[in-house]
């Protein structure tokens, strides 16, 4: 049978379709005349008839598993259903015929449904789906949805109620966890959405092309917008197409191969400016198990990685500091002995044989020594230049000097050993000039550059200073010279420590290597730039810019 799939509502309707065909086949056999029966036999089908209908009937209330039942006006039962009979405590339906409610196993609740049974009644209005409690047998409570319904006569008289409920409580359970499940889910997802919120990081869904599902509200923080100003909208709508192409491209690695990519580290583009960020994405699955587009969090490394940069120039500027103790260590054990050697030989040979020298020979030594002591006291010179340089010791007060004179006062002890070595000086340094500088380190770049160009020049070659303006409010100062040049590998290593780059001039003139990298550093002092033009065996020339004002 289908009877357990229908409503009440179908099956009452059936009920009273077999009614009124019992109805109609009555009035048929007794007004047609052709095939009238007997009376004796109309009332034979009759019965059958309502004896068929009534066993349908009653087949079809037993079947459904909703309690159904009717009384009377005076709410005595006069028939039910076989699970209501099993439910107040009865073996057949015919056993409750004649009961009222309180001689049924809810008797304690009997004054409570007889009381809505009246209202239905005295009203004739039906009363539908109302969800009441009801105490079992058993001492258990359950909850019953009840509908009741007035039964009338022909002349439409309400002559009792016919009514029905079915146990609803495991499926009110079933709500009430369900309500409890959804409540604590969205407490969850409250806490969860909270705890998202207040990540410091980037946290985005995305889906296959490229738009925002969801971002937490740092990502919205970062971006100056709120969070449904960018839900749903495409990544090229922040970000230029490039970086936007870029991303894409990570996020389609992510969704073709449903593997994650984990720790990557990338420049991000912000409103402040370009920071960087460590991202992770994961494969966003639906609940079918496709892949729907992505899930990523991206951490604010700005910081961190200023901090490696810092580390990585803090490295470089300890192998330098290494290097240029290395090389003072170097200058002091090889480059301060040679003077030394030689002014303690020729001291030591005036102490033993100063009676026997001549005149000539004691101005020869004396001459010597006056030389080694030169050589010794410039080198120490440059060390203690070198050394308060590094230590930020030296003053800096640039002023306004004219550009010739200063020149001519700085090149003033050089030009005696340019006599010496007969090479011509010239000047091409326009009057009135000026440049704005720290004097004394003016001089000490000129004096080293110019000496310099004097020691490895040959004899009879020529030295020529000259100085011109520039547009950028400048002047570039240049000192060329004949000498002899330098090789390609020695010109790239000119200004490092760490590489010894000194020589002997062309007459055995000590060298440093200390002179130019000072010079160097007083020029970049004053925010100019040094250049060095230079060939083996066909000379070199100094350029440097020094602002002509302030």
């Amino acid at each position: 049978m289908n009877y357990l799939r229908k409503s009440k509502e179908e099956l009452i309707k059936e009920l009273k379709e077999l009614q009124e065909e019992n109805n109609s086949l009555k009035a048929l056999c007794q007004n047609n005349a052709v095939c009238r029966p007997s009376a004796e036999q109309a009332d034979k089908l009759a019965e059958e008839a309502l004896r068929t209908s009534q066993q349908i009937t009653e087949e079809i209330i037993n079947a459904i598993p909703v309690r159904v039942f009717w009384k009377d006006r005076n709410l005595i039962y006069l028939g039910c259903n076989t699970v209501f009979a099993r439910d107040a405590g009865f073996t057949s339906p015919k056993d409750i015929i004649g009961k009222d409610d309180y001689k049924m196993a809810w008797h304690e609740q009997a004054e409570l449904y007889r009381s809505d049974d009246r209202k239905v009644i005295e009203s004739g209005c039906s009363k539908f789906l109302i969800e009441e409690p009801q105490t079992t047998p058993e001492g258990n409570t359950i909850t019953l949805l009840t509908s009741k319904i007035p039964l009338r006569n022909s002349n439409g008289e309400v002559i009792g109620i016919l009514g029905t409920y079915m146990d609803i409580t495991e499926r009110k359970q079933a709500d009430e966890a369900l309500r409890e499940s959804e409540k604590q889910y969205k407490y969850l997802s409250n806490q969860l959405e909270a705890i998202l919120d207040h990540i410091p990081g980037l946290v985005f869904y995305k889906d296959k092309k490229n738009n925002f599902i969801r971002v937490n509200k740092y990502f919205a923080g970062q971006q100056r917008k709120d969070k449904a100003e960018l839900e749903g909208k495409n990544l090229t709508e922040l970000y230029t197409k490039e970086v936007a192409d870029k991303y894409y491209q990570d996020d389609l690695s992510v969704i073709n191969s449903n593997a994650a990519k984990l720790n990557i580290v990338e420049p991000w583009e912000t409103p402040e400016g370009m920071k960087w960020v460590n991202t992770s994405k994961i494969p966003f699955i639906d609940d079918t198990g496709n892949t729907i587009g992505i899930i990523g969090i991206s951490m604010d490394i700005t910081e961190l990685k200023r901090a490696e940069e810092e580390l990585v120039l803090r490295n470089k500027e300890l192998q330098k500091t290494n290097a240029e103790k290395d090389k003072f260590f170097s200058i002091i054990a090889h480059d301060m002995r040679s003077p030394f050697n030689g002014f303690l030989g020729l001291t030591e040979i005036m102490a033993e044989g100063l009676q026997s020298l001549t005149l000539d020979e004691i101005q020869k030594i004396a001459v010597n020594m006056k030389t080694s002591a030169n050589n010794l006291y410039r080198l120490l010179e440059n060390l203690l230049e070198w050394s308060l340089l590094q230590r930020g010791l030296i003053p800096f007060d640039p002023k306004l000097f004219l550009l010739k004179p200063l020149i001519s006062g700085s090149v003033v002890s050089a030009l005696e050993a340019a006599k010496k070595k007969e090479i011509a000086v010239s000047f091409d340094v326009p009057e009135g000039l000026s440049v704005f500088a720290d004097g004394n380190m003016f001089e000490g770049i000129i004096r080293n550059i110019f000496s310099n160009a004097v020691k490895f020049t040959t004899k009879g070659e020529s030295i020529t200073v000259s100085a011109k303006s520039l547009p950028d409010n400048s002047v570039e100062i240049s000192i060329k010279d004949t000498g002899i040049g330098m090789k390609k590998d020695m010109l790239n290593n000119l200004f490092r420590l760490d590489i010894n780059t000194s020589r002997t001039g062309t007459q055995g003139e000590s060298s440093t290597g200390l002179g130019l990298i000072i010079c160097k550093d007083f020029i970049e002092k004053h925010r100019g730039k040094l250049r060095v033009e230079s060939e083996e065996g066909k000379g070199s020339e100094f350029y440097f810019t020094i602002p002509c004002k302030s």
